[in-house]
């Protein structure tokens, strides 16, 4: 019998779906009282418009009032400073061409919330000198080591329908800041605008905390990282074209300790690593690459092609890698596990580092290498789960189990050796000889990976290279060469700025839900719709894995019967839909009358009489009037949000052990509780990951352990 705080339990949780808003045209701004400052060498000339917050020194001019400003003329020796805490600023760049001896040409203090736009039409250049490096030259206190620098706890976004050139002589070409508890939370954003990068001695485009990059043309060539972020990496976003991407040289091509690719078409030449899921100053952090639309074309000399320190995940776009061709380099590579559940991959490289996917839900073949080793649990124990931290609780604890090598048994791969060279040749062809890939190879390979939901299981496909039959191969889904113990998945979705105080998705008792990028993952696992009560069993839940109880209870419970017949994806991020659904089991399944208005929301989707029943029962709205967005995923720290609002929102008197939740976050206190009552131990000893996404295993966790609170 499910209690009636359960179910208000289930309810709350509707009210997470709230995501950052996206702007899906050039922004719009008004110049008719605009103040207009022209650069010169000799100085800086103002027109005086409606906003009077600004101080001009020589060729400096500093901006301490909101207001939009206009800025042109050409100054050999200049620069423009947006003041510590000055918020509300739109900053034009109207044909400009600035230079900085010493210092950032364009810096964004602390705290400050500023869009720069280039005007349509217009070509803006920014320039600094090899002095602005304090790395190099540590007496010069005006270094900011950025042509255009944006601070610690800055909300800053380059935008417009012009063109900004960026040449970087000193270090970075566009830096942005961290979040911190005195500065607030940081964030860069990159959209519509043409962007044009080039370091000489570092990074091209880089952030501390949250880089976004919705549209646009960027292209960047740099010594060290192209496109970089420290933590959150977001590029794209669903249902939009997303950027045009071009890193045409770097050391590696883009970076961040947890990327997600949405759409866009991205094109990557890198001398190491193309894309890769790290950060060597991060310790205990769940490290993702997640790719869930798009066009990726990766060429890495040297290094890996898709290299993740945790989990590699594919549920979508089309994908082609290259790699190099000998060492410990592999088109494909994780260290935790890699899962492919949708999207068209392509990946060509060396033979001596193979990996095939530790989870399949669509058909791949690999030619070029032996025997693959089995994948995590085909013959031998799962690896400990690292999503949760052990914990005392009377509702169970949560300690890892030892992880062992993933056993031998996994489906052979193409066991013939193959040659190829670069500019061969590269074509698939099935039993009928029809041509399913192709492309022309980048440098010399001796393996090739291929997956695609057009493959039949179990088809044999053949390789040609240059027009002769080089290898054959059966598509297959088993695990191929897996990593040694599946880990957790740590699926960080991007920091949600739409999830501040203030947000009216969000606040108690508001069933509203603001319209915004939802972070749709096409490939997403649905829910089986059969009997949600039969079987509590599944082949990827190990008994000894912390989430073991909770899943037996919510199929026993009816909430859930797993996403294929014999699976539950528990490393999966929890959608939209399946919370709906969670919803509408617990309440008996009842039949829904009413019109769907969701163009996103199919007649035979198996969630589609939950949503219906969510929206005649007021229970949600949608992200839009047309819009559910059924597989946007939800956070940690919004699950417990909503789950401590659930509970009467009860005061807190611990200590806070996170050093990623601050107290100026939206969900300080519900974390707070959350620890306090064994719902959650956080993700390490001193870590919350407040914006991963919520897994299926850590949901039915929270919502098991929650339901005698």
């Amino acid at each position: 019998m499910k209690s009636t705080k359960f179910i208000a339990v289930l309810l709350s949780l509707l009210l997470v779906f709230s995501l950052a808003s996206f702007a899906s045209a050039a922004d719009t701004y008004d110049t008719a009282d605009a103040t207009v400052f022209t650069f010169t060498d000799s100085g800086i000339t103002a027109e005086e418009g409606a906003y009077d917050g600004y101080k001009i020194e020589g060729t400096a001019l500093t901006i301490s009032g909101a207001g939009t400003y206009v800025v042109r003329g050409t100054c050999s020796d200049g620069s423009i400073t947006v003041k510590k805490g000055t918020t509300g600023v739109v900053l034009i760049l109207d044909g400009l061409t600035l230079t900085s001896s010493d210092t950032a040409p364009i810096c964004c203090n602390k705290s400050t919330a500023v869009t720069i736009v280039a005007a349509k039409g217009s070509v803006n250049e920014l320039t600094d000198s090899e002095y602005n490096n304090d790395d190099n030259y540590p007496d010069n206190e005006n270094a900011e080591n950025a042509v255009i620098k944006t601070k610690d706890g800055s909300q800053v976004v380059l935008c417009g329908e012009g063109t900004i050139n960026v040449a970087a002589y000193g270090k970075n070409g566009i830096k942005g800041g961290a979040t911190t508890e005195d500065e607030g939370e940081a964030c860069l954003t990159i959209r519509d605008l043409t962007l044009n990068i080039t370091s000489y001695v570092n990074d091209g485009l880089k952030a501390d905390q949250e880089l976004n990059i919705e549209s646009g043309t960027i292209t960047v060539s740099a010594a060290d990282d192209g496109i970089k972020s420290d933590l959150v990496l977001n590029i794209g976003a669903q249902g939009t074209d997303g950027p045009t991407i071009h890193v045409e040289n770097a050391y590696e091509g883009i970076e961040g300790a947890t990327i997600n690719i949405y759409s866009g078409t991205i094109t990557v030449h890198a001398e190491e690593d193309g894309v890769n899921a790290a950060n060597s100053d991060l310790t205990d952090y769940s490290y993702a690459l997640n790719i869930y639309g798009g066009t990726l074309y990766v060429d890495a000399e040297t290094g890996d092609g898709l290299d993740s320190n945790g989990s590699l995940d594919i549920s979508g776009g089309t994908v082609t890698v290259f790699s190099s061709a000998s060492g410990d380099n592999a088109p494909l590579d994780s260290e935790t596990a890699f899962t492919l559940s949708g999207g068209t991959v392509l990946a060509i490289g060396a033979s001596g580092m193979v990996q095939n996917p530790t989870s399949a839900s669509i058909p791949y073949v690999s030619f070029g290498a032996g025997g693959m080793m089995g994948g995590p649990g085909m013959g031998g124990e799962m690896g400990g789960q690292p999503g949760e931290m052990p914990g005392d609780f009377t509702q169970g604890g949560e300690m890892p189990a030892q992880g062992n090598e993933g056993g031998m048994g996994g489906q052979p791969g193409g066991a013939s050796m193959i040659s190829i060279q670069a500019g061969d040749a590269i074509t698939i062809v099935d039993e009928n000889g029809d041509v399913i890939a192709s492309a022309l190879a980048a440098r010399a390979a001796g393996y090739v990976f291929f997956a695609s939901p057009a493959l039949s299981e179990n088809e044999t496909y053949t390789l040609l290279v240059n027009g002769t039959e080089a290898a054959s191969a059966a598509a297959s889904t088993q695990g191929g060469m897996g990593a040694p113990g599946m880990g957790g998945h740590p699926g960080e979705m991007p920091g949600n700025p739409g999830e501040m105080p203030g947000n009216p998705g969000e606040m108690p008792g508001q069933s509203g839900e603001m319209p915004g990028n939802p972070g749709k993952m096409p490939g997403q696992p649905g829910e089986m719709p059969g009997n949600p009560g039969m079987g509590s069993r599944f082949s990827d839940v190990n008994a000894s894995a912390y989430y073991a109880q909770a899943v037996d209870w919510a199929v026993r419970e009816g909430i859930t019967s797993g996403t294929g017949a014999s699976t539950f994806s528990p490393d999966a991020a929890c959608t939209r839909a399946q919370i709906v659904t969670f919803l509408w089991r617990a309440a008996g399944s009842p039949k829904a009358t009413g019109e769907n208005p969701f163009t996103d929301v199919s007649s035979s989707a198996y969630y589609y009489d939950a949503v219906l029943w969510a929206v005649e029962n007021g229970i949600t709205a949608g992200t839009s009037a047309t819009t559910f967005s059924p597989d946007a995923a939800c956070t940690r720290a919004q699950i417990v949000t909503f789950l401590w609002r659930a509970a009467g929102s009860p005061k807190t008197t611990g200590k806070n052990p996170f050093t990623d939740v601050f107290s100026s976050n939206y969900a300080y206190d519900a974390i707070l509780w959350a620890v306090e009552n064994g719902v959650t131990a956080g993700t390490s000893v001193s870590a919350f990951s407040p914006s991963a996404a919520c897994t299926r295993g850590q949901i039915v966790t929270f919502l098991w352990r929650a339901r005698g609170k």
